[in-house]
């Protein structure tokens, strides 16, 4: 059931002469409501929309559709219900369709036995997960007994058997999210981005006051501005933003410097309103402040300074998430994608009243 829909729409990086390019991400997931067997046939539809748009190949679809079709098999037959998100995504600069499968099941209780090919928990052949991994470019999937299952899988331009040699100009720093749309409506006021380059990531997510075009509208002009200034600092960027959204409804926003390039790695935060930040590091956890205000109308505009441990994640989200989770009553999940982290938190902890976008950054 096809329920919620927020912006689909593929966006290159920015490239500017003598510079590196920053690969950026900004696109939001297509999501669909996995209650029937009907609804494969729809997700496997807007698969096929998704790649065409982003010139995937014919093989690239194929794959697509049977991860999908395997995803939403495992779901009801194993869940009763659950979600797909799908969206256009880059790798190494490259198009990919990103599929993250979401569901509050049983949960394995054997992973590893269950990704071994021929091994089954309900008495069939077994292949589902080794085929989805075998059909992806990448895969990763975090599942824990009574907290159900989340997976992710990517397909990109480029063939399985050659993912060519190591790019030494890559960020070590890799991040992934979830944006959904409240209930009912039909676009989202948030919105998100994040670039990253060799010793440098820059996240930012924006709120739009209230709901509807006008709130995307000061979200999406907080991250055109983002793109256009991302050399500068995050209070810089926020001063900026803050200036350009006088005349719309106002935003919501936070900007995020994981800087690797100094003696000591660091986050460099800059933001106002809502918007929820915690740098989780094993068992400690830092919150990050966001001041009160309001970018476009008041706002206190400060940049705070906290470390970066090794093997840390930055979690960012709007208040359309609770705050009462902790990623230590998920074990084994601070290991997973920052997609899928930012998926798990997304399910169990979207209030399902406003729009809601969670960022996840790690090394």
């Amino acid at each position: 059931m096809f329920t919620q829909v927020t912006s689909s729409v593929y966006a290159p990086p920015v490239r500017r002469v003598g510079t590196q390019p920053a690969p950026e991400e900004t696109n939001n997931h297509l999501l669909i409501e996995i209650v029937r067997p009907e609804d494969v046939d729809e997700a496997q539809i807007v698969s096929f929309d998704l790649a065409r748009q982003a010139s995937l190949g014919d093989g690239e679809v194929e794959r697509a559709a049977l991860i999908i079709a395997e995803a939403a098999a495992n779901i009801l037959k194993h869940a009763g219900e659950g979600k797909l998100l799908i969206r256009v995504t880059r790798r190494e600069s490259k198009p990919a369709l990103e599929i993250i499968a979401l569901d509050r099941g049983p949960g394995i209780a054997h992973l590893g036995a269950v990704m071994r090919r021929g091994y089954s928990t309900s008495g069939g052949a077994g292949v589902g997960l080794c085929a989805m991994s075998r059909a992806s470019n990448l895969f990763d999937i975090y599942s824990h007994p009574g907290q159900g299952t989340a997976l992710l899988a990517q397909v990109w331009a480029r063939p399985l058997w050659n993912n060519g040699a190591r790019d030494y100009t890559r960020s070590p720093v890799k991040s992934g999210a979830i944006s959904t749309i409240k209930p009912g409506a039909r676009v989202s006021g948030d919105a998100w981005m994040a670039k990253h380059q060799p010793s440098r990531s820059l996240l930012m997510i924006a709120d739009g006051l209230g709901q509807g075009a006008e709130s995307a509208r000061a979200s999406a002009e907080a991250i055109r501005v983002m793109a256009q200034i991302h050399a500068l600092s995050p209070a810089e960027i926020l001063e900026v933003v803050h200036e350009t959204l006088r005349g719309t409804r106002g935003a919501s926003v936070a900007v995020a410097e994981i800087r690797l390039s100094g003696v000591t790695p660091e986050v460099r935060f800059a933001g106002v309103g809502n918007i929820a930040a915690r740098i989780v590091s094993g068992g400690t956890v830092q919150h990050l402040v966001s001041l009160n205000g309001i970018a476009g109308y008041q706002a206190e505009i400060q940049e705070f300074t906290y470390s970066w441990p090794a093997h840390s994640a930055l979690i960012m989200h709007t208040d359309g998430l609770t705050t009462q989770w902790n990623t230590g009553d998920y074990p084994g999940l601070s290991a997973s994608h920052p997609a899928l982290i930012a998926a798990v938190l997304h399910r169990d902890f979207n209030r399902e009243l406003d729009d809601a976008t969670t960022l996840v950054a790690k090394q």
